[in-house]
């Protein structure tokens, strides 16, 4: 387009019913100095046509961001949510639903825009035909500038060699020590935690041997501040405020009328993460702080990962107030030893609720070992079940899986059946 006009990076012409253009990531339209150019061109009787989602990266001299101006009867389109650097707009066609683009003048995007950019573009399995002259690895790795809060989870691609080091610090760091300002993911990791302290960080890669071998063009640009997760292990007994959390994704910290601060503007989806928490012997119920002034939702408690298991769902009722706060409660199951816990959170539309502060219950699962089928007796039945769990004939239930690790580490096999055969024989008087 340095030789072309009257073109754009998204370019429609005429009827064609069905077309979805969406979540495009466009990059380099120069201005529109010797004739017009645009960001997306709906050009002669462009219709029926969905251009949702797109983020524009383009000169601010460009003639319109969007084209829908009055010429060759356009009609029936829908463009919503665009995000450009320039927001400059025709006239809306007939039947036309358009939003006026969101102008985001210094290119560094919104957390969800960010996405958009980071999912565009080549396939993984095809990265290989970018060369680093057109694209470097840095700018492979975290591809647009992003705005985010404080121990955000931050996605990226990939660096592509798992002995590599990913980190995100400030500008000119030569020297790379996990803090309140700098975090690191390995190689090959696709996402990482912002920093902890607001500020302009750049995202940098390190070999093996701890060398700098390149940092991102783009910019991590941090609000707000969080506290970065200790080395000790916390008791789960205790009471942890909401907002200490080591990572999160989606939502945002605000004053509690409980003192303080609490974690709110809670969506269906967004997560909190709490490293090293120690669960002891055995959790028995979980117990949060909580406010909503809609129906409420769900919390799902996994372990050590956001797609780990779930140990327990607490449902959030509404309580009339978004500083209404009343207890929630749910028993969790299988919960013992040190995890990182992650606090997932689901519902429908719109915000969900709030939460001030969470704890957990001390259990005893000695009570129930070896009981499989609940009838509060330990016998050759139970010995079966353990037997038909193991050869993959019948599994048991995520509770009955704690009351089966006799041996109670952590995993349940021949191990546990010998141990619980031998109890039953009275060979042995416990577990």
């Amino acid at each position: 387009m340095s030789r072309l006009h009257d073109s754009g990076a998204i370019y429609t012409i005429g009827q064609m019913p069905g077309t979805n253009i969406n979540e495009n990531y466009v990059k380099g339209i120069p201005p529109a100095t010797y004739g017009p150019t645009y960001g997306l061109h709906n050009d002669e009787g462009t219709a029926y046509i969905i251009e949702n989602d797109n983020v524009l990266d383009i000169d601010p001299g460009v003639k319109y961001t969007i084209n829908c101006e009055d010429f060759g009867e356009k009609h029936n389109l829908t463009i919503l949510r665009t995000y450009a650097t320039v927001s400059k707009m025709g006239k809306n066609p007939p039947n036309s639903k358009i939003d006026p683009p969101v102008a985001v003048p210094d290119n560094v995007w919104p957390l969800k825009q960010y996405n958009v950019c980071l999912n565009s573009g080549i396939q993984e399995e095809y990265r290989r035909l970018l060369p680093d002259s057109l694209l470097s690895t840095p700018d492979y790795v975290f591809p647009a500038s992003c705005a985010a809060e404080a121990a955000s989870i931050i996605n990226i691609r990939s660096s592509g060699d798992p002995s590599n080091t990913v980190w995100f610090a400030p500008a000119g760091t030569t020297t790379f020590v996990e803090g309140a300002t700098m975090t690191k993911a390995a190689g090959n990791a696709t996402s990482i935690i912002a920093p902890y302290t607001a500020g302009t960080y750049k995202l940098y890669i390190l070999n093996s041997q701890g060398v700098k071998i390149g940092e991102s063009k783009a910019i991590l640009r941090v609000s707000g501040s969080a506290n970065p997760p200790s080395d000790e292990p916390q008791l789960a007994f205790t009471r942890i405020e909401a907002e200490s959390y080591s990572g999160q994704s989606g939502i945002r910290t605000e004053d509690c009328s409980e003192g303080g601060m609490d974690v709110g503007y809670i969506e269906n989806g967004d997560y909190v993460v709490y490293k090293n928490i120690d669960f002891g012997k055995g959790a028995a119920s979980f117990k949060a702080r909580v406010a909503s002034a809609t129906s409420g939702g769900s919390i799902e408690l996994r372990i050590d990962s956001i797609d780990g298991p779930v140990v327990g769902t607490c449902p959030v009722a509404s309580t009339g107030g978004w500083q209404e706060w009343v207890d929630a409660e749910c028993e969790v199951n299988t919960l013992k030893g040190v995890h990182d816990l992650y606090l997932k959170f689901t519902g429908g539309e719109g915000y969900l609720f709030n939460i001030n502060w969470f704890t957990f219950v001390e259990g005893n699962n000695d009570e129930h070992l070896g009981d499989l089928n609940g009838d509060g007796k330990v016998n050759s039945t139970d010995l079966q079940i353990l037997k038909k769990h193991l050869l993959r004939i019948t599994l048991l239930t995520e509770k009955n899986l704690s009351n089966a690790d006799v041996n109670k580490d952590g995993k349940v096999d021949s191990s546990d059946f010998s141990l619980l055969k031998r109890y039953i024989l009275r060979t042995i008087p416990g577990f």
